[in-house]
């Protein structure tokens, strides 16, 4: 019983990590060259927190991840129903489509509504 309350202690909270990553968050980026006995996880957060790194990753929420969010909320893509590599890559396929027609659908209407030139006869 002892060692788990030891172990308890020991391990950060999610509040600590919080506070940590807030910190460096604020810290000024790193100069200089990077140094070479740095682990790729140490070198990655390294890269993150320079000025490309974080205009390059502040980028990435603008254009990749809102389309998952989005094929998650709208088409319920949060898990595969089939089993099996090739047929989850199909049923993906199937989701990667319906949005995409999701997205020329709307294009569409939207142009309609402005007088474009889809949905004249």
């Amino acid at each position: 019983m002892k060692s788990q309350t030891t172990k308890r202690l020991t391990e950060k909270s999610p509040c600590e990590d919080w506070k940590q990553r807030k910190a460096m968050r604020d810290a000024p980026p790193p100069r200089g060259r990077m140094p070479g006995n740095l682990s790729t996880r140490e070198r990655m957060d390294r890269k993150l927190l320079t000025r490309r790194g974080r205009t390059l990753y502040r980028l990435r929420g603008q254009t990749v991840e809102p389309v998952f969010g989005q094929m998650k909320e709208i088409q319920g893509a949060d898990g595969f129903m089939m089993r099996g590599e090739e047929e989850a890559r199909g049923e993906w396929s199937l989701h990667c489509t319906g949005h995409n027609f999701r997205k020329l659908h709307s294009a569409s209407v939207r142009q309609g509504k402005s007088g474009g030139k889809w949905l004249r006869n």
